[in-house]
């Protein structure tokens, strides 16, 4: 689940501007470095603190499939559920990253969330993946 939802994505959710069902709006995750400074009303994707280009990561990050993600209401448990069923994976790259940010990139580059791994997460000429959680990316009450 989400660390951080920025609040400029429940103003894009209430004035119906983002479409976050199967075939609605790209979302893209992209990866930072731990200069990254996290507040929660940034409203734009911005490149300052992404970590740089190497292997098969580019600025901007990861492109979902849109086909992919989906809005479930849970009625039995009251909870309101965006998910994206797939992993963002980065092949032959040297990364090191602390947080990801996942950002609307149709509505143009509107932050939606943000994940904190902890920790510097690391790889060399590997694999950098990032799974989301089993209960979605983001949970809602």
């Amino acid at each position: 689940m989400a660390d951080v939802i920025y609040h400029n994505w429940f103003l894009q959710m209430m004035t119906k501007t983002v479409n976050m069902g199967s075939g609605g709006d790209v979302f893209n995750l992209a990866l930072f470095t731990n200069s990254k400074v996290i507040e929660v009303d940034d409203v734009d994707y911005s490149t300052t603190n992404e970590c740089p280009e190497t292997g098969n990561y580019v600025r901007g990050g990861y492109a979902f499939d849109h086909d992919l993600q989906s809005v479930t209401d849970v009625d039995g448990s009251n909870w309101d559920i965006f998910d994206i069923n797939e992993d963002a994976a980065w092949t032959t790259a040297t990364i090191t990253a602390r947080y990801a940010q996942v950002y609307d990139a149709t509505v143009p580059s509107k932050l939606v969330c943000c994940f904190d791994f902890g920790a510097d997460k690391s790889s060399t000429a590997g694999t950098f993946k990032v799974v989301f959680n089993t209960d979605g990316v983001i949970k809602l009450a």
